[in-house]
């Protein structure tokens, strides 16, 4: 993910605890950051969740990417992936 309007490690955290809680909250699913916990405008998040549907993960990925668009325009997602095991 880019941060662009974090200007600091500090402000950074802000954000990210936000994010963590509302997708959490929302979705009940797991969350953390992965990489990049050094650097203030850059961070590698992954949200993992089980289902045993293919469709209904589908699904939950698409209105996970359109809550975060919506709840945080100012974060931009450099990169995607839906795995599946």
């Amino acid at each position: 993910m880019y941060l662009p309007e974090c200007h600091s490690l500090k402000e950074k955290r802000g954000v990210l605890l936000s994010f963590r809680s509302k997708i959490q909250n929302k979705f009940h699913i797991s969350c953390a950051e992965m990489d990049f916990q050094d650097k203030w405008q850059s961070s590698l998040f992954e949200i993992v969740w089980v289902n045993s549907d293919i469709k209904v993960g589908q699904k939950m990925f698409e209105e996970l990417k359109h809550f975060i668009s919506e709840e945080f325009p100012f974060i931009f997602m450099e990169r995607e992936e839906f795995d599946i095991l």
